[in-house]
């Protein structure tokens, strides 16, 4: 996966923050498709949607920390993720690669009647 990632994808994430966050993604895909799918698909719908949602984690976790610090009268800013707003871009990634895409004639994305 890392090769494709960097060189068909086209990633600039280090080997090492690629790896830290594929088993993240590996398991957001799983979850969603109720593992239908995961990293070792050889579906270039499910790699690119991997790969971006690798990029899109790497993105929050790197707007996790400080957003300002102050030296005098000492003051610190973290930024807060709102996780609603988290999940909906990564169900948006989801839908956009993996909305048309079926696995023994079933929706990936399908979570069946509730």
């Amino acid at each position: 996966m890392l090769n494709y990632y960097l060189n068909t994808y086209k990633g600039q994430l280090s080997e090492k923050e690629f790896q830290k966050l594929l088993g993240k993604a590996n398991m957001i895909i799983k979850k969603y498709t109720s593992n239908r799918v995961d990293e070792k698909s050889t579906l270039l719908e499910v790699k690119n949607c991997i790969c971006e949602i690798v990029d899109y984690l790497y993105i929050v976790e790197k707007n996790e920390g400080k957003t300002s610090e102050k030296v005098g009268n000492w003051s610190i800013t973290y930024k807060n993720s709102n996780n609603a707003e988290i999940n909906s871009k990564i169900k948006d990634i989801l839908s956009i690669y993996l909305g048309n895409v079926y696995v023994d004639g079933v929706n990936v994305l399908y979570r069946g009647l509730w």
